[in-house]
């Protein structure tokens, strides 16, 4: 559980650190929260059928800049169940890993607000699962960023590339 603890703060934190001091001049650490979602039972049941490795191919849309892009793995996978939210690990030369909360039937999502002198980021994933079945499955990730322009905002977000999103539509067939 370490492990996976470790990872998820990295990667909120890297989130945090690259929206902050990639896209804008920070003073003082960064503030991150992050929306909880209640599971369904489909959730749960969608989270138990998706556990496993898979071999993933897609296309990628990406009109976000490299500090808030998020990045889906292609290729090898593995999928697991920890503390009740799916997690998406690349194995090879795709090593990203993404964590995710059942939220019905079709859906898993994650949001995080990143807030700094003023200022607020959202990010907002999506993992849409348009098809399974035991051996095949198919849909689309997406991964928006907003910022608000808040009047209390010190910054001048207006060159930064946002909102901007990522989609990635893929397809996977279950590994051996």
């Amino acid at each position: 559980m370490g492990h996976w603890v470790r990872m998820r703060r990295q990667l909120i934190g890297g989130l945090a650190l690259a929206l902050c001091l990639g896209l804008f001049a920070c003073d003082g650490d960064p503030s991150v929260e992050e929306s909880t979602f209640e599971a369904t039972p489909e959730g749960l049941a969608l989270l138990d059928s998706v556990r496993g490795g898979w071999q993933l191919s897609g296309s990628v849309q990406d009109d976000c800049p490299e500090e808030a892009s998020v990045p889906f793995p292609l290729g090898q996978s593995s999928w697991t169940e920890e503390d009740g939210h799916l997690v998406i690990e690349g194995l090879g030369g795709q090593a990203v890993t993404l964590e995710l909360w059942p939220i019905d039937g079709s859906t898993f999502g994650r949001d995080l607000s990143v807030s700094w002198g003023g200022c607020e980021a959202f990010q907002t994933w999506t993992l849409q699962i348009d098809t399974l079945t035991a051996g095949t499955m198919s849909g689309v990730f997406t991964s928006e960023t907003l910022v608000n322009d808040s009047l209390t905002c010190v910054q001048d977000t207006s060159g930064l590339g946002l909102p901007c999103e990522s989609r990635v539509s893929w397809s996977a067939v279950r590994a051996q």
